[in-house]
C-alpha cells in the first residue's frame, strides 16, 4: 500500500485503528517489513507488529526525533472529531517551525498522530527512521 492509500485509509477509519492498519504501517515505515507483504504475514508476525494506530505510545515511534509533535482533545461542535495532532519541524533558533502534519484531526487520538506522522515523513524522509 502506497503511503496515500494508507494515509486515506486512516482518515477513512471511522472510530479507531484495527491490526490490518497497523500491518500496513509497519510494512511501510519499518526496514525488515518489506519482505513480508502483509496480506500473506503469519499471525507470529502480526503479533510483532507495534499497535501503531491503537497506542498513542506506539504512534509517537512513527515521529522522527528531529520534529515537534502535539496531541490534543477537544472540539467545536458534537459532530467533529475529538482529537487532532500536529508534527512540526524544529526551526534554528529551537522553536517549532512549521507544520508538515497540521491539524490531523480523527475520532482516536494514536490515529490522529499515525496520520500526522505519515504525512511528516513524507515531507520530510528520514533516515534510519
Amino acid at each position: 500500500m502506497t503511503r496515500e492509500k494508507l494515509i486515506a485509509a486512516l482518515e477513512a477509519a471511522t472510530t479507531e485503528g484495527s491490526e490490518l492498519l497497523d500491518c500496513h504501517i509497519y510494512a511501510l515505515t519499518a526496514p525488515d517489513a518489506s519482505a513480508f507483504p502483509v496480506r500473506e504475514w503469519h499471525p507470529n508476525y502480526r503479533s510483532q507488529v507495534p499497535r501503531y494506530t491503537r497506542s498513542l505510545d506506539a504512534a509517537l515511534t512513527l515521529v522522527p526525533s528531529r520534529f515537534f509533535w502535539a496531541v490534543g482533545a477537544g472540539r467545536l461542535s458534537p459532530a467533529e472529531p475529538l482529537y487532532g495532532a500536529t508534527v512540526s519541524t524544529a526551526a534554528p533558533n529551537g522553536c517549532c517551525g512549521a507544520e508538515i502534519g497540521a491539524a490531523e484531526h480523527h475520532h482516536s487520538a494514536p490515529v490522529a498522530l499515525c496520520i500526522a506522522a505519515l504525512k511528516a515523513r513524507a515531507a520530510e524522509p528520514e533516515t534510519g527512521a
